[in-house]
């Protein structure tokens, strides 16, 4: 069993590199343009949640919110200067309403609840990267979202012991990523024909 445990976190995190090699190559590139106050909440939640793993005896499957909240550190540090650039109210609503949700958790002492708080926290965060997407679908790598999704699946997998502190956060996660696949693959439908429009409307008036 262990064994298997450590083999279903080793494939969680071969799927975390395939997932971010993308990210970052669009970023170097300029066509993904990651939203900062997303990143760091991200980065945050998921220091918290892992070591919340640890002490409720994860095991190795926890390894796989460590190798996350790595990245998201570097990807928040990378979306200072390369990310999203129009902050909106909105976006600075959200991340007023994160700090308040780790002030909760801070002084709260019930273990489920804090988790749940945490969880509401990364959702909130989530939110001014929606917020662009639902106007920039292309400024956000698909295939990382989705592969992160998968990701959790395998990291819920490899947890040496299932209990709501273990299994309740990457589960959210995992299921707001797949849900933000659907709305970025949506918009982008709704968004191609719209660029296409404008394009002809640019284009010259031929006269006969």
């Amino acid at each position: 069993m262990p064994e298997t445990k450590t083999a279903l976190t080793i494939v969680a995190i071969l799927i975390a590199i395939l997932a971010y090699i993308p990210y970052f190559r669009d970023i170097f590139k300029g066509k993904t343009k990651p939203h900062a106050f997303t990143w760091l909440v991200w980065c945050v939640m998921s220091t918290v949640a892992f070591f919340s793993q640890v002490s409720d005896g994860g095991g190795v499957g926890t390894w796989v919110l460590a190798f996350s909240a790595t990245v998201n550190f570097v990807i928040f540090s990378l979306s200072i200067y390369k990310g999203e650039t129009t902050i909106t109210n909105t976006d600075w609503f959200c991340l007023m309403g994160a700090f308040m949700g780790v002030a909760l958790f801070t002084f709260n002492s019930d273990p489920p609840m804090s988790l749940i708080i945490i969880s509401a926290v990364d959702i909130i965060g989530f939110v001014p990267t929606v917020r662009k997407s639902m106007i920039n679908p292309y400024q956000e790598t698909a295939s990382t979202f989705a592969l992160t999704s998968l990701k959790y699946v395998f990291a819920i997998s490899a947890l040496e012991n299932y209990t709501f502190i273990t299994v309740y956060y990457p589960a959210v996660v995992c299921t707001m990523n797949f849900l933000f696949v659907i709305l970025l693959l949506r918009q982008r439908q709704v968004v191609k024909p719209i660029k296409v429009l404008k394009k002809l409307k640019k284009q010259p008036k031929t006269t006969r």
